[in-house]
């Protein structure tokens, strides 16, 4: 979930629920992983919030890294087109 905001920082928001993701271990991994790719992919000063919605069969994927990728990298992309 995407959505400007009138602070000129990013904001992230997480919601891992313990019925998609059971262990606390895989949870905080998540987290982890999904803190870091908001601070090193994500441009600085975009001025959004961010919700990220963890869904079932997350721990069947093994690739956490590649979507997150793709997911910080799509909405650089969509939010420097917003701004031109």
């Amino acid at each position: 979930l995407l959505k400007n905001n009138l602070v000129e920082e990013n904001r992230l928001g997480m919601i891992i629920s313990k019925r998609n993701v059971p262990l606390s271990v895989g949870r905080n991994k998540l987290r982890r992983l999904i803190r870091e790719g908001f601070r090193t992919i994500l441009k600085p000063r975009l001025g959004i919030d961010l919700i990220v919605l963890v869904r079932p069969g997350i721990n069947k994927n093994k690739k956490h890294w590649f979507l997150l990728k793709n997911l910080f990298l799509s909405i650089n992309s969509i939010e420097q087109g917003n701004k031109l």
